[in-house]
């Protein structure tokens, strides 16, 4: 629906215009941040971080506390910056920016977590082939990983990402996890730890479930009588759903390697 994105994602670079900066601050918004954040954030603390697993379960839980930090800075712009003008400030800027950037950052602690699963797997003595390929899966360097994700935040710092719909900076900002997603699903896919094929079909899609809302955004906003709390709520769910599924199949994968099983080659 390139008419409807046209009219949502427009650039701002931190100056928001009345007639085109919308930004709910009902419950049903900042409400539903909070939710998400307490639930993310019991599911990152169920993510085993000794023996085997310990340094990819910090990584892990790195991941999902970045998640849980966005949505709670979220929930706090949304509950109390009330109008334009106190969006038009520098102390909204930060904080906005600290909310963005934690989605940005979290790109680096994905590619470093996908990382260290192969890494583990390697060591183990198997040789982990890229999907539908007969060639070896390449271990990217945590410092890779370290560099993307700082030149991605220092993006969003200057206001590369910033639109007159704040809401919209998260949706450009997560297709910067391209590279890590697809990285961590080709290694969930391809390894040799002896994991349930469903866990390895749930990690998969968790890391790319969230690709729709780039395009479902614009046309709720856009094509529907929906108030932008609802649609706000909504997406909300989606996120639960998507960051949960991650975090469960990474307790699955540490879960497994605890009890000997998941290091193990076939």
């Amino acid at each position: 629906a390139p008419t409807a994105a046209r009219k949502t994602y427009e650039f701002a670079s931190f100056q928001y215009d009345v007639e085109r900066s919308p930004f709910d601050n009902t419950v049903w918004t900042y409400g539903t941040d909070y939710a998400v954040g307490f639930f993310i954030l019991l599911v990152a603390l169920s993510v085993p971080c000794h023996g085997q697993f310990a340094i990819t379960g910090w990584k892990s839980r790195g991941l999902l506390s970045f998640y849980t930090l966005s949505v709670l800075f979220g929930g706090l712009a949304h509950q109390f910056y009330l109008t334009l003008e106190s969006r038009n400030t520098l102390l909204f800027r930060v904080h906005w920016t600290i909310c963005v950037g934690l989605v940005a950052a979290a790109s680096g602690f994905m590619g470093a977590t996908a990382s260290e699963l192969l890494g583990s797997d390697r060591s183990r003595g198997s040789k982990v082939l890229t999907p539908f390929m007969n060639r070896e899966l390449p271990l990217v360097p945590d410092s890779f990983w370290f560099g993307f994700a700082v030149c991605v935040t220092a993006t969003v710092i200057a206001g590369g990402a910033s639109n007159q719909d704040p809401a919209c900076d998260l949706f450009i900002v997560g297709i910067t996890q391209f590279p890590s997603s697809f990285y961590i699903m080709a290694i969930f896919w391809s390894t040799k730890f002896k994991v349930k094929t469903y866990m390895r079909v749930l990690g998969c899609i968790s890391f790319v479930l969230n690709a729709p809302l780039l395009p479902l955004y614009p046309v709720l906003v856009q094509y529907t009588d929906w108030s932008l709390g609802t649609i706000n709520a909504l997406l909300h769910c989606w996120l639960l759903v998507a960051w949960s599924m991650q975090g469960l199949t990474l307790r699955h994968f540490g879960n497994a390697a605890l009890a000997n099983r998941a290091l193990k080659v076939e």
